[in-house]
């Protein structure tokens, strides 16, 4: 029934690529949801991880409608790389000035704009059509990514901060190279009822209360013993 009224949707003129993306909204989450609860990899927030993956499916995206996932990698790379490195450089800079925070802010994002031009620049002086042609979409939601990371910056401190930024970029970019293949484009708009059925898994993760994976590993040479195993080693005893 989902599949029909989808179908119907782009039968009538609403482009695949809208479909899809809103259709990918829910499941991106609930991968990101997964990756804490279950595997124990810890991002920033669902926000920036989501945020990230959808800048670079806008920056894969094709005029013929599928994805060019060699081309999001090296352009997201590129792009994303240098805006961090300018943002957390600027916010080591600012952070001795008496400014309010959202002043800082918009300093930074002023800065981060101004290397956006100068990459587009750089871009037309090599010719690089592709690069030029990019979506401004997708550099706008990366540089207002930036409000994140800079929060953790100052927050979490230097090391622990680019931890969790460098995890969250692995985490949006391993999630963008699954979306983009083509057996999971397919996969989705064939069956868009997965993304109803996201909400019965994040119940499951709700309510998860085991060890994640990355702790198994953490604590794996720590003897952790059950009740009942405690129980019977007192009774042998």
């Amino acid at each position: 029934m989902f599949e029909a009224f989808i179908q119907y949707l782009i039968s009538n003129n609403i482009p695949e690529y809208t479909v899809l993306v809103l259709l990918y909204l829910p499941i991106v989450a609930t991968f990101v949801t997964f990756s804490r609860y279950i595997l124990g990899w810890k991002s920033l927030s669902i926000y920036s991880t989501v945020l990230l993956v959808f800048a670079l499916l806008e920056l894969a995206h094709t005029q013929g409608g599928s994805f060019d996932t060699a081309r999001g990698l090296l352009h997201g790379s590129i792009i994303t790389g240098f805006i961090t490195f300018v943002a957390l450089g600027m916010q080591s800079i600012t952070r001795e000035l008496r400014l309010h925070y959202l002043s800082k802010v918009s300093i930074i994002t002023a800065v981060v704009t101004s290397v956006v031009f100068f990459m587009l620049y750089i871009a037309t002086e090599l010719q690089a059509a592709n690069f030029m042609r990019l979506s401004p979409m997708s550099f706008i939601i990366m540089i207002l990514v930036l409000d994140i990371f800079v929060k953790s910056y100052v927050r979490k401190g230097h090391k622990k901060a680019l931890l969790f930024i460098g995890n969250t970029i692995g985490l949006a970019f391993a999630i963008f190279i699954i979306a983009t293949q083509p057996i999971v484009r397919q996969t989705v708009l064939a069956y868009p009822e997965i993304t109803l059925f996201t909400i019965v898994i994040n119940i499951f993760l709700g309510r998860w209360r085991q060890l994640r994976l990355s702790e198994y590993f953490r604590f794996k040479d720590i003897n952790i013993k059950t009740f009942d195993d405690i129980q019977h080693d007192s009774e042998q005893k």
